[in-house]
């Protein structure tokens, strides 16, 4: 269905997620399925929907959906890195701020090159952050796209708020929320010592230096603590 009617198909998750999820499960003999060509199509149709909320809502569910669909995530993974390759990393970072003021005005040549960039970053970058937080345990073999593709792009006043969400969705993959707020302070020290455009306001009103403090002394007390828990004296 998705080959033939890849519109109607993917409609049809955005009404009901499951859908997919129930017709693999029907299918007998799923590992011919995942290696055929058919299925390597499955996956650029997904990609190739114009829809960006339901191409990264598909993505997102078929990264989360487990049992026979862990199959569809490495393929997806894939997918995700050929994008990312496609990023012009030289051209965002050498972006000025004056020319994203430019960007933001009505009309001009500079708006609409600014405007086609922002575009195509966010076509690439969007999908892995929708894989990121559909597979997260996956997301850690995959680090090196944080590392050459998410963490320069944060330094572009351009494109800095697509790479900081992408470098959340690795935090959130990484650290479990905790009432000490260390996992924020992970994040917002982390984006602001590599140069981030876009930081959080209310996060960066601290100096950097008692931030990183704060931070190493909360994941040193964790884990001593986990130390001693497992090996106690």
């Amino acid at each position: 269905l998705l080959v033939l009617h890849p519109t109607y198909s993917l409609l049809l998750v955005e009404s009901d997620p499951c859908c997919w999820n129930r017709w693999i499960r029907s299918v007998k003999n799923t590992e011919n399925l995942f290696n055929t060509d058919g299925f390597q199509m499955i996956v650029g149709r997904v990609f190739a929907t114009e829809d960006p909320v339901i191409r990264c809502r598909a993505i997102k569910m078929l990264m989360s959906s487990g049992g026979v669909t862990q199959h569809i995530r490495n393929p997806i993974w894939d997918y995700c890195a050929d994008l990312l390759k496609e990023i012009d990393i030289n051209r965002y970072v050498s972006i000025t701020e004056r020319e994203v003021a430019i960007y933001q005005t009505e009309e001009g040549k500079i708006r609409d090159e600014m405007r086609d960039l922002y575009a195509k970053c966010k076509e690439r970058i969007e999908p892995l952050t929708f894989a990121i937080e559909g597979d997260p345990l996956g997301s850690a073999k995959h680090v090196q796209l944080m590392i050459g593709v998410v963490v320069p792009l944060l330094r572009s006043p351009l494109v800095s708020s697509l790479a900081h969400r992408a470098f959340r969705a690795f935090r959130d993959a990484a650290f479990q929320p905790c009432e000490d707020y260390l996992h924020e302070l992970i994040l917002h020290c982390s984006v602001r010592v590599l140069n981030s455009a876009y930081t959080n306001a209310a996060w960066s009103e601290e100096l950097l230096a008692t931030q990183l403090e704060r931070t190493v002394a909360l994941l040193g007390g964790k884990f001593l603590k986990a130390f001693t828990e497992r090996w106690p004296l």
